[in-house]
């Protein structure tokens, strides 16, 4: 049975078109439909171009009006009947990362969403380095990491606390169960695959990450210069929904199942290069120091009065 890929669209034609392309180039026409909504952003040309593909395997639907990120993405759910997978327009896919995630899919009924690796820090299956930026050195490109990523994985499936919405594969199991995204609460975006993957947990369902796909996220141009104020308000949102959510992504950062794939992609990125192997410790032992405090300071907050300042002043002590 086929899956649908689908892309919002909104502003920024060249990342648009990169995205479409790639998916056209890198994934088997046999196993999908493409779903591109375009939410009428500000760029007549974003509508100009999705209006003139013609492409047995692309199917375009155009808003009545703006309705925001996450509406236009129930939208496109909802026109579907399929298994989804869901993906920014600010993202570039390489060779079999859609096959890898079906497969991973297959392998693991008890996965109701899988992620991909990418190269973006703040992503479960950030690679190499957690939480630090993942610039593509100048010797490789976008499609050189997804050689190096299938080499390095063994499509091992990694059962991760949650899910980062700029690609995520949803099961029409999953969507049955607990509904689409909660588009009154968040509106143009950000937060919303956390809150849609806690709902699926609460189901008893797992969230997973396999490590034979790559899929490379710019990030950021999603939200424009309102992002910082959508993480931060949807950000207290979820954490007040969900409390032990932060509790389970610090101990999973802290222990790290990835070490030993993460190593062996920067091994293949910088082939005999020791220096680099030698940073790669010295930042997972800084992430694990770093997460270990504030997990301590998040239980100190939560019971302590005063315990953000406590929390705030553990993380000037450790930037020195």
């Amino acid at each position: 049975m086929k899956i649908d890929i689908i892309i919002p669209v909104y502003s920024n034609l060249k990342e648009i078109r990169d995205c479409v392309e790639s998916v056209l180039k890198y994934s088997d026409r046999a196993l999908y439909d493409l779903i591109l909504i375009n939410d009428r952003g500000p760029e007549p040309e974003v509508t100009e171009y999705v209006n003139h593909i013609k492409d047995p395997n692309i199917k375009v639907y155009t808003n009545g009006m703006n309705l925001g990120f996450v509406k236009t993405v129930n939208i496109g759910m909802k026109l579907s009947e399929h298994d989804v997978v869901l993906l920014n327009s600010d993202t570039l896919v390489t060779e079999n990362w859609l096959d890898n995630m079906i497969t991973a899919m297959k392998k693991h009924p008890e996965i109701m969403c899988l992620n991909p690796t990418t190269n973006y820090k703040f992503c479960m299956g950030a690679i190499p380095y957690f939480r630090k930026e993942n610039e593509i050195p100048d010797t490789l490109s976008v499609d050189d990491m997804g050689v190096i990523v299938e080499k390095a994985g063994r499509g091992k499936v990694y059962e991760i606390p949650e899910i980062s919405g700029f690609c995520m594969y949803i099961r029409r199991e999953a969507l049955k169960s607990v509904g689409y995204f909660d588009a009154d609460t968040f509106g143009k975006g950000y937060g919303e695959e956390t809150d849609f993957c806690e709902r699926v947990k609460l189901k008893g369902y797992k969230l997973g990450l396999v490590d034979n796909s790559y899929v490379y996220h710019k990030g950021g141009s999603s939200f424009g210069s309102e992002k910082l104020k959508l993480k931060n308000t949807h950000t207290q949102i979820v954490h007040q929904r969900y409390k032990g959510l932060v509790k389970e992504r610090l101990e999973f950062i802290i222990d790290n199942p990835m070490t030993d794939f993460q190593k062996k992609v920067l091994e293949l990125m910088y082939p005999g290069d020791k220096e680099a192997l030698k940073k790669f410790e010295m930042n997972l032992n800084k992430v694990r120091k770093e997460s270990k405090i504030q997990l301590v300071t998040e239980m100190i907050f939560k019971v302590i009065p005063g315990g953000a300042k406590i929390r705030s002043g553990l993380k000037r002590i450790l930037k020195r």
